[in-house]
């Protein structure tokens, strides 16, 4: 009779482990798959288009652009100093509003001058400029959507 429930005990045990198995193998392809969705960077943000401005520029959207301004010119802005940016050591927030962050990124980015012309407080002239340059800059690396090929 210990010899029956030496049998079993032992059956149990090997039962217990084939679970335990099955779950570590379950836990480990689930967060293998999470892991693999998490490495992937957000698609790179599309070049914001002037011409099809969606939001009506806010009364503080006017050039030139400086710390407090809001609108839809400092998230272009914003967007071509990530664009800009080949580093990727800084990703902007693009929340259109003209902070520290966006001028800290500004004078990281591009620096004092563009074409000549001073970065702060941002003319139309040199908002083109930065714009025209971020428009020119090859794909960075990890920019799935950007198929552009430097030249």
């Amino acid at each position: 009779m210990a010899e029956t429930t030496n049998k079993k005990s032992n059956k149990n045990l090997v039962i217990a482990i084939v679970a335990l198995v099955i779950i570590f193998v379950a836990i480990y392809l689930y967060k293998n798959s999470k892991k693999d969705e998490a490495e992937l960077p957000p698609p790179s943000p599309t070049p914001p288009n002037p011409s099809s401005n969606n939001s009506p520029p806010s009364a503080n959207d006017s050039f030139p652009l400086k710390k407090g301004s809001k609108g839809p010119n400092v998230k272009y802005l914003q967007w071509a100093l990530n664009r800009i940016n080949q580093t990727n050591t800084m990703e902007l927030p693009e929340t259109d509003y003209f902070g520290d962050q966006t001028y800290s990124a500004l004078l990281l980015v591009v620096g004092t001058t563009i074409n000549g012309m001073p970065t702060y407080p941002m003319s139309q002239k040199a908002h083109t400029a930065i714009l025209s340059k971020a428009n020119n800059t090859s794909a960075r690396v990890m920019d799935y959507n950007a198929m552009t090929m430097p030249i």
